[in-house]
């Protein structure tokens, strides 16, 4: 590693040192986090102290992901969820809004390729539907939770090839806005 390598992994290290990454008593909502790169971030989250809700539409590979958090010391329940099945998505955040106690981070991961010609039950491009519709439906489903569970940021990150998608949604509490609303997006 070169002299100015070193310095930016001190000054990273530093900054990393200084900052409260704590999410002690906080509960993620995590579409696609029972394998790639949404499991990894689950198993961060949770070695932070988050209680992860798992959501997945495979069970072996939800409970393992449950397993592997558990294993860590984290807290974490898998809820099978096909994220590109309307039906499915609305079970879900029933499920969710039916505990007790607030959502303060939702995170979308899932998602995938699928096979141009799939379609859902409603005739919908099935890639579409998963990779989009279902993440934009389960947001405004829990949107008042969300909010209600305050001091909470809602980040949605839609990662699919070939395409990607960053949306960022910031409570405004001085006029009762936000830039999702502005944006049109929620």
């Amino acid at each position: 590693m070169g002299a100015e390598q070193n310095k930016a992994a001190a000054r990273v290290r530093t900054q990393h040192c200084a900052t409260d990454w704590s999410m002690k008593g906080k509960r993620v909502l995590f579409t696609g986090a029972s394998r790639g790169m949404g499991r990894f971030a689950a198993l961060e989250l949770a070695r932070l102290g988050a209680e992860v809700l798992v959501v997945g539409h495979n069970q072996a590979r939800g409970d393992a992901a449950v397993e592997a958090i558990r294993g860590t010391g984290g807290s974490a329940q898998f809820l099978r969820t096909d994220m590109g099945d309307a039906v499915e998505v609305c079970a879900l955040a029933a499920a969710v809004l039916a505990r007790s106690g607030p959502v303060h981070v939702l995170i979308h991961s899932a998602g995938g390729l699928l096979p141009a010609d799939a379609r859902t039950g409603e005739g919908v491009d099935r890639g579409f539907a998963q990779n989009f519709l279902g993440a934009f439906l389960l947001t405004r489903l829990l949107e008042e939770r969300l909010r209600a569970s305050a001091p909470a940021r809602r980040r949605i990150m839609r990662t699919t090839a070939p395409c990607t998608m960053h949306v960022s949604c910031t409570d405004n509490t001085e006029n009762g806005t936000d830039s999702a609303h502005r944006a049109g997006i929620t």
